[in-house]
């Protein structure tokens, strides 16, 4: 149907531009740290030279196995990212809510309305519902490439795909 088609691309489409613009936000953020002023520091400049340089030619890849170190580096990466977190909501910790108020305390820091809130139930905002039906569309769209996970593992069984499937969703579930 079309709509399945529309949703992939929608996602795929989506997650380019995401990728795209935190990556050229960072990059001029350094290149104005590095002393760099004028075009080269530019939002704008650094979106656009990162989508033509990096994200068009990885999106147009037959295969994505040239990327497999890359994607290794990447969950150290997100798990470095957990282990600090963690640390920082420890008590005493800059997420911790024992923390010293102040600049050393990040909640503290952070307005009213982009404060967290735990244990509230319904939807605080019309962005809810969209969030809501991202993470449904996600997880409809997971669904249909478990085939494909499947075919590709390497001596594929129903046994090891089980286990990859736990392990999976367990590592995002404690995450």
């Amino acid at each position: 149907s079309w709509l399945v088609s529309a949703s992939i691309f929608l996602t795929c489409f989506m997650t380019c531009l995401a990728y795209s613009i935190i990556l050229g936000d960072t990059f001029s953020s350094l290149a104005e740290t590095a002393g760099l002023t004028g075009l080269m520091s530019s939002r704008r400049t650094s979106i656009l030279l990162i989508t033509l340089t990096a994200v068009y030619p990885l999106s147009c890849l037959k295969s994505l196995a040239a990327l497999a170190p890359v994607s290794l580096m990447g969950n150290i990466g997100i798990l470095m990212t957990c282990i600090v977190m963690t640390i920082r909501a420890l008590p005493g910790g800059a997420y911790s809510p024992t923390a010293a108020i102040g600049a050393t305390n990040f909640l503290r820091s952070l307005p009213a309305e982009l404060q967290p809130s735990f244990g509230v139930t319904g939807f605080r905002s019309p962005r809810s519902l969209l969030i809501l039906s991202s993470m449904t569309a996600c997880a409809y769209l997971v669904h249909m490439v478990g085939p494909e996970f499947y075919q590709t593992m390497k001596d594929p069984s129903v046994v090891r795909f089980g286990i990859l499937s736990a392990v999976s969703f367990g590592g995002t579930a404690l995450i």
